[in-house]
């Protein structure tokens, strides 16, 4: 249904039938009820661990299981490029996930999938701020949380290890 289908087949049925199923969220899985601001760094942090799904336009209750019937965002041309241009603006070694757009019966609402591989490379998220690049950051994910290492403070941590 989810797992076993080319991402850009899956339609809003084969969403909201998972989504039945009442998975909470966790480090694989994720669902969003709109674009977050930290969605590239949720992004880096399943390719820094052992990838993931991401939902955009579920809304999850208190125990961060999906609620149904799925609300979706409203349906616009370019959502998934919008998700590339997140990725390649703030993660270097930028990652490639596979975007898929589903929308409902009559196409004013659309649900976006995002299926992060697992990556060899340490992805890293920068920030930016009133124009100027923060230091970059190293992000994971363990057990639903997402862990930010600075790349300056890790540097540290591994030469005092190691001397």
């Amino acid at each position: 249904m989810i797992y076993d289908k080319p991402t850009q087949d899956i339609n809003w049925q084969d969403v909201e039938e998972f989504c039945r199923q009442g998975i909470a969220e966790n480090t694989y899985l994720d669902y969003k009820e709109d674009f977050p601001n930290n969605l590239a760094k949720t992004i880096a942090a399943m390719a820094n661990t052992l990838g993931g799904i991401i939902f955009i336009g579920i809304k999850e209750d208190a125990e961060s299981k999906p609620i149904t019937p799925l609300k979706g965002i409203q349906f616009q041309r370019g959502l998934s490029e919008r998700v590339t241009n997140i990725i390649l603006s703030n993660i270097t070694p930028p990652v490639f996930p596979e975007v898929g757009v589903c929308t409902n019966d009559d196409s004013t609402l659309a649900l976006i999938l995002i299926n992060i591989p697992q990556s060899h490379q340490a992805h890293m998220q920068y920030l930016k701020i009133q124009g100027c690049i923060s230091e970059p950051e190293i992000v994971i994910s363990l057990r639903g949380l997402l862990i930010l290492v600075r790349l300056n403070g890790f540097r540290k941590i591994v030469k005092n290890q190691f001397n």
